[in-house]
């Protein structure tokens, strides 16, 4: 290589023209130029890739989904804050590990075998399907978007699915709720009245096999009554159009064209498949229509006759002014009744009498009755009318008194005969025995006419050669038997609302040792512990029912092949009138595939019908040693 010393470029450059050397100088002008271009371009490209690794980091950031980012070597070299908001984990220790050994130290033991598989499937460049992993008390869905490899690593996605989870859950659990609910509910669709769903209590009621009511118009429902059933759901979407909802009573028809009345109750929601839609939840009240109808009817008899009545009835508040008074005040005093109304029983009496019952007032309000009270009126006319008075106080549901009720007769004319009072009282006082003797026969009578019954079936079941006939025929006879001894203690108790049912108690259970066992009546002893329990005929019956099915079951059930056993039986009161009986045996125990509550025989029937709908109350039934039934209710009177 030749080698030229400055000298001689000199002496080079002095050997160029002018023009030579300007060409040159334009020739490295021009250079210079495209070294700054592309100096500029070459910074302007690292500012557009930075501006858009900070843009993707950022966006990675904002995900709602946690990202992490591997090399090919399986080492964490990007996550973004869902992740270590997800996992609790600091990206100061995520970043530079290897996803396996964060694995292992951070995923559950059972869970890290199906985790490194899905690991080593990530990084063959297979697609994976996202898989749920439990995660310190939360669900997470991993999948990975991107199918790695060995050469670029693997993209990681995690998403807290704990709410979405759950929700299904309670979603899944409401469905099963709606369809095994004991009340009737389908859906409808809000704009096109079509039938979308209907649980099986639904398809029940109306008499449709399952699916067959779904696609039809819900006007199928409704009776034909005073309008055209369409005309009837049009009016009836109007208002849930208008206000979300609805409830009220229906005439409903079946599928056989059976008219009965439902209440419903309707709202609307939206549905995940089938849109906006009304939820009607329909309950029968065919039966309580009934009663219904009656009491109005009863309401109408009870309104005449007090209207009709011989007798002054009225109703005060709670200061004393009359609220109510039937047509015979009028009669009697010559006051119109809405002179009256408004006014004080005072307003109408002398003074030195009104001060004399303000005593007995006193009284009342201490008491809480009177009964046969005399005190005296003034008439319009100025003349002296005297009344007998029997009233009472009245109470709201928290026992503070509203106002009172009461009767009186017009006594004016037998006031000035004492015989003739005496002999009044003395026709009142027979008039009761009367009653009470009367109500004592008909209990006798209603014993004597069971007891016929029971002679009957008796007399039947010994010419019957199937033993499972006569096994029913024993049953009623013992559920007669049971409300033989409920007559037997009214007709013989002097307080004829109510008996003390323990006696009861020890009476049927001993009597049904004796029908089941009679030659081995020490099979099974019979443990009381039974308190002082008064109930009255409308609750000691459909109790004293249930109690014989109960000892009956064990007798019958509990204690097979010649085992001996025990029956124990308690009856306590509780807080707020509510009473617990327990009937519980220390035999075999029932099955614990033996679904009682939908077993169709008539003891079962019995027991689980009476205590709701008689007694209002409930049943339990605990399997853990031999069998033991617990039933809670209320001691009051009770609709049949």
């Amino acid at each position: 290589m030749k080698i030229y010393f400055k000298k001689d470029i000199r002496m080079k450059e002095k050997n160029k023209t002018k023009a030579q050397l300007v060409a040159e100088l334009e020739e490295l002008r021009k250079r210079n130029a495209e070294l700054k271009e592309s100096e500029t371009k070459s910074k302007q490209n690292q500012k557009k890739k930075r501006d858009r690794e900070e843009l993707y980091h950022n966006i990675i950031n904002c995900a709602g989904d946690g990202i992490i980012f591997t090399d090919k070597k399986g080492t964490v070299i990007v996550v973004n804050n869902a992740f270590t908001e997800i996992t609790g984990i600091s990206k100061e220790y995520i970043v530079g590990k290897k996803a396996v050994n964060l694995i292992k130290e951070f995923v559950k033991p059972n869970n890290v075998p199906i985790m490194l598989k899905l690991i080593k499937k990530m990084f063959s460049g297979v697609p994976t399907e996202s898989y749920e992993l439990e995660y310190q008390n939360k669900i997470l869905e991993i999948s990975n978007p991107f199918p790695g490899t060995k050469e670029f690593g693997i993209t990681g996605v995690i998403r807290d699915i704990t709410v979405r989870k759950k929700a299904e859950e309670t979603l899944l659990f409401y469905r099963e709720m709606i369809k095994n609910m004991t009340d009737g509910v389908y859906f409808v669709g809000v704009d096109d009245v079509i039938i979308k769903y209907t649980n099986r209590k639904f398809e029940e009621m109306f008499g449709y096999n399952t699916g067959e009511m779904i696609g039809k118009n819900a006007s199928i429902v409704n009776a034909p009554t005073d309008k055209d059933p369409l005309e009837r759901a049009t009016e009836i979407m109007k208002v849930i159009r208008e206000t979300g909802k609805w409830r009220g009573e229906v005439n409903n028809i079946k599928k056989d064209g059976k008219p009965f009345w439902c209440f419903a109750n309707v709202s609307v929601f939206e549905h995940p498949l089938h849109g906006k839609v009304l939820m009607a939840v329909h309950t029968d009240i065919t039966e309580r229509k009934k009663v219904d109808d009656a009491l109005s009817e009863n309401e109408e008899k009870y309104r005449n006759l007090i209207e009709t009545s011989q007798d002054l009835i009225f109703q005060c508040d709670k200061e004393g002014c009359f609220i109510y008074l039937n047509e015979n005040w009028e009669k009697t005093l010559g006051y119109s009744i809405d002179e009256m109304l408004g006014l004080k029983h005072s307003d109408f009496k002398k003074e030195d009498i009104a001060r004399r019952d303000n005593k007995e007032f006193e009284r009342v309000l201490k008491e809480g009755s009177t009964k046969g009270y005399e005190t005296s009126y003034v008439s319009k006319s100025g003349d002296d009318v005297h009344l007998s008075f029997t009233a009472m106080l009245l109470y709201d549901k928290e026992g503070r008194v509203t106002g009172t009720i009461g009767t009186a007769d017009d006594i004016t004319e037998r006031k000035d005969a004492d015989e003739a009072q005496r002999q009044a009282e003395k026709e009142i006082k027979a008039s009761l025995k009367e009653k009470e003797i009367l109500l004592k026969e008909i209990h006798h009578r209603v014993k004597n006419n069971l007891q016929i019954i029971s002679s009957l079936l008796k007399l039947k079941s010994e010419n019957i050669k199937s033993k499972k006939v006569a096994e029913v025929l024993s049953e009623c006879q013992n559920c007669i038997k049971s409300m033989v001894i409920v007559h037997e203690k009214f007709h013989r108790s002097d307080n004829l609302s109510k008996i003390n049912f323990k006696e009861y108690i020890y009476e049927i259970a001993n009597h049904l040792v004796r029908t089941y066992y009679p030659n081995n009546t020490d099979k099974v002893s019979l443990i009381f512990d039974v308190e002082d329990v008064s109930l009255g005929i409308n609750v000691a019956i459909p109790c004293g029912l249930v109690l014989n099915e109960l000892i009956s079951n064990s007798l019958k059930h509990a204690f097979p092949a010649g085992r001996r056993g025990q029956i124990n039986i308690s009856m306590r009161n509780y807080d707020e009138n509510i009473i617990k009986l327990v009937v519980k045996d220390n035999g075999i125990g029932i099955p614990k595939d033996f679904d009682l509550a939908n077993v169709k025989t008539l003891g079962v029937y019995l027991i689980f019908g009476i205590v709701k709908k008689q007694l209002q109350g409930k049943i339990e039934y605990n399997r853990s040693t031999g069998t033991i039934a617990n039933i809670t209710f209320k001691n009051q009177k009770l609709n049949k």
